[in-house]
């Protein structure tokens, strides 16, 4: 019972372990992002619970081989004093032994017989001179102890086998997790990449916008700058008419002045001549 709590106390059960990823986690069907990070930690959570249990079988696999051993030097041992009263036995000569003394001296010692029942139930505890001495006198002990120890194996066993189960249900939690989580990580670099198309899409779109504007402006531009020069070229022409229209008006006036004059002069000389 000792040993059975001890290993109770070390392993723990798979019904035990609670389920973070399925109902204390929220998994938003909009974020991947988030359900990518709780199937990690449930991953990581079942990888130290198998840790934690793997540790657990190895110490309960070095127990039951510490028990064996010790059961198999006890064996050894009452076999060994078997054979030594045997020996003595075929020494000595016969002595008569009344069956009333061997009664009396079992009656004696009743409680010597139960501690060494109690000690071969719970190994843990060092065996007394007495139990050495009750085994000695007790032919049923050797059977006793075996099947003690048939039932230590196969409590090992079936705590190995109970583990072994623990850990290939674990693993298989884990593969799945993992597969999850490759799924997972494969749809958000799907959607990292998808963004990352929209993104050139935009740019490209918003760089081909901006080169329409450009040559827009460009073409714009150009004809400002060619309308403009035809403006100059009008006021030069118009400015050159005006010049030549001035030029030939002053000619004019000019010509006209001087047959004024002409005649101003004309007309003085007259007036000289008649006076």
């Amino acid at each position: 019972d000792s040993v059975e709590e001890e290993d109770r106390s070390d392993s723990l059960n798979v019904d035990e372990i609670p389920e973070e990823g399925a109902s204390s986690i929220p998994i938003p069907t909009s974020d991947m992002e988030v359900r990518y990070r709780a199937r990690s930690q449930r991953l990581e959570y079942l990888e130290q619970q198998c840790q934690i249990l793997f540790s657990s079988l190895v110490r309960s696999s070095e127990r039951s081989n510490n028990l064996q051993r010790r059961l198999h030097s006890l064996l050894e041992g009452s076999n060994e004093a078997a054979s030594r009263v045997i020996g003595a036995s075929d020494n000595t000569p016969s002595i008569p032994v009344e069956t009333e003394d061997i009664s009396e001296g079992l009656e004696e010692e009743p409680d010597v017989l139960e501690d060494c029942d109690v000690v071969s139930d719970d190994i843990s505890v060092p065996f007394s001179p007495e139990c050495v001495e009750a085994s000695r006198r007790d032919d049923s002990l050797p059977e006793i102890r075996k099947k003690t120890l048939d039932t230590i194996v196969h409590r090992v066993k079936l705590e190995r086998s109970q583990s072994e189960e623990l850990i290939s249900s674990l693993r298989s939690t884990i593969a799945e997790l993992q597969s999850a989580n490759e799924r997972l990580r494969r749809q958000v670099l799907a959607q990292a990449e998808e963004k990352a198309q929209r993104e050139n899409e935009m740019r490209q779109r918003a760089s081909g916008m901006l080169r329409t504007e450009r040559n827009l402006k460009s073409v714009q531009l150009k004809d400002i700058t060619r309308e403009r020069e035809q403006l100059l070229e009008q006021n030069k022409v118009v400015g050159n008419q005006d010049w030549n229209r001035k030029r030939t008006s002053s000619r004019k006036s000019m010509q006209v002045a001087g047959k004024a004059y002409e005649k101003q002069k004309s007309t003085g000389k007259r007036r000289l001549g008649d006076s």
